[in-house]
C-alpha cells in the first residue's frame, strides 16, 4: 500500500478549467456512480471566465489525523496553493481512474450547509465505482488519503 501511495503522490496532473460550465453540468460530464445530493449548483456557483491552465499535486501525510494548518504548511513549503472547487469538478472528469486508488480531498474554501456545517469537495471510489462527495470540512483526515492542491502553469 505505501508504495502505491508514493507512486500516485509523485505524479502531477495538468488540467484545463474551461470555464464555461456549471456544477451539475460538470458532475454530468463527470459519469460518477454515486454523487451527494447537496453538491448543486446553488451550493457551487461556479463563475465563468476563460479557460486556465493549472496542475493538481498531491500531498500527503505518514500519520493519521492531518490538521487543515500542517497540510497548508506543507502545500507552502512546496510552493503549491489551495484549490478551488472548480479543480475538484475538472479533476474528477479528466483524470476519471486516480480517485478509484485513494480519496482525494480538495480544501477549497468551504461551502456551508443550513445548518452552517463546513464542507469541502472530495472524489473517492474503488475498483468499479467513483464517487464524487462531501466531506466534513472539521473531520479527521488519515494516512491513506491525499490532498489536491494546484500549481499555475
Amino acid at each position: 500500500m505505501i508504495e502505491k501511495l508514493e507512486k500516485i503522490i509523485q505524479k502531477a496532473f495538468p488540467i484545463i478549467c474551461d470555464g464555461s460550465h456549471t456544477a451539475s453540468e460538470l458532475i454530468v460530464l463527470g459519469k460518477y456512480d454515486s454523487i451527494s445530493d447537496m453538491i448543486t449548483d446553488k451550493l457551487f456557483l461556479l463563475k465563468k471566465h476563460s479557460p486556465r491552465n493549472k496542475i493538481i499535486e498531491f500531498v500527503s501525510f505518514n500519520h493519521y489525523n492531518p490538521t487543515f494548518e500542517e497540510v497548508l504548511i506543507e502545500f507552502a513549503r512546496r510552493g503549491l496553493e489551495r484549490p478551488d472547487s472548480e479543480d475538484a469538478f475538472y479533476f474528477g472528469i479528466q483524470y476519471p481512474d486516480e480517485q478509484k486508488m485513494l480519496p482525494i480531498f480538495f480544501l477549497h474554501e468551504p461551502v456551508h450547509n443550513s445548518s452552517g456545517n463546513r464542507f469541502i469537495l472530495a472524489l473517492g471510489g474503488g475498483l468499479n465505482q467513483r464517487y464524487l462527495y462531501l466531506s466534513d470540512f472539521d473531520s479527521k483526515w488519515y494516512w491513506h488519503c491525499v490532498f489536491a492542491a494546484t500549481r499555475s502553469t
